[in-house]
């Protein structure tokens, strides 16, 4: 994508732990409104593993990961599972984009609530000030 002319590249949704994510198919096609819908499911080789392909490339551009929880993940766990992601690349890439947006994974749009969001939020940054 580099060579396409992009300034960076994000990589995921990775979560900690590999899964199959949706059945297929995942994507649709709506030819009248120009649009595509995507229903990934977060279907990823888990972060492990994408750490180590992420190690073989060397890439000219900022790079980023896109941060996901497990779908088997309790909700009150699921700070754990950004946490665990961001920790395991914090050393490798430019930035993080924590995705509260899978309408397929369970209870995951309750952060788009303020007070949930303030919450995770709060959680996130603590592990930041935590790792300075």
């Amino acid at each position: 994508m580099e060579h396409l002319g992009f300034g960076a590249l994000e990589l995921g949704g990775i979560t900690p732990k590999p899964q199959p994510g949706n059945p297929q198919p995942r994507m649709f096609r709506l030819l009248e409104d120009d649009a595509l819908i995507n229903r990934m499911g977060f279907n990823n080789i888990g972060m492990n593993k994408a750490l180590s392909h992420l190690r073989k490339n060397a890439y000219q551009v900022p790079v980023g990961i896109n941060v996901g929880v497990n779908k088997m993940t309790p909700y009150e766990a699921r700070y754990q599972d950004y946490i665990k992601v961001i920790d395991t690349f914090k050393h490798d890439v430019s930035f993080f984009t924590v995705n509260i947006s899978s309408p397929n994974t369970e209870n995951l749009q309750n952060f788009h609530d303020k007070d949930e969001f303030s919450m995770l939020c709060q959680a996130l940054t603590a592990f930041k000030n935590n790792m300075m």
